[in-house]
């Protein structure tokens, strides 16, 4: 890919114990970041970290380009 293409936008669902340093990893990356989380305090693990949070999984799902779980 180069500089002058955008990197995809990334979907992640699960940040749990395995999903956070995946979706970690993904926003320090500088991938575009769009999660989805049952419970809103688990969007915690990504303070400091860009992305965007999304209130159901068919609002994240139109947003991206891929969906990781």
């Amino acid at each position: 890919m180069s500089d002058s293409e955008a990197k995809p936008a990334v979907g992640f669902i699960g940040l749990g114990d395995q999903g956070a340093p995946i979706a970690q990893a993904i926003a320090d990356n500088g991938y575009p970041l769009h999660v989805w989380a049952r419970r809103p305090e688990s969007l915690k693990v990504l303070d400091g970290r860009p992305h965007t949070a999304h209130g159901t999984v068919a609002e994240l799902a139109a947003a991206v380009d891929v969906v990781g779980l």
